[in-house]
């Protein structure tokens, strides 16, 4: 959320456990798109979390979609990765 420079009043409400809604930005719709299409392509491990795209596998599942990516669409793409990452990482720590 940081890296899309979220205000913090909507950034609470996106990250309230109890909501089942969130709101993207329609700049953002695209890479939310992208990766819903290859969040499969995440890779996990027991002993480090949330390690990352499987970017090979994202390369393929993009194509295979029909989703061309231009550079800020993959820049995008990078930044919902890493807040995943992250926010995954510190779930599992707590």
């Amino acid at each position: 959320m940081d890296a899309f420079d979220c205000p913090d009043e909507l950034k609470a409400e996106i990250l309230d456990d109890n909501q089942e809604e969130f709101v993207i930005h329609p700049v953002n719709v695209d890479a939310w798109t992208a990766f819903l299409t290859v969040s499969t392509q995440l890779k996990f491990s027991s002993t480090y979390g949330a390690l990352g795209f499987d970017y090979s596998g994202v390369e393929s599942g993009l194509r295979m979609a029909g989703i061309t990516v231009e550079q800020t669409l993959f820049e995008k793409l990078r930044l919902i990765e890493s807040e995943v990452k992250k926010q995954f990482n510190q779930r599992i720590l707590q």
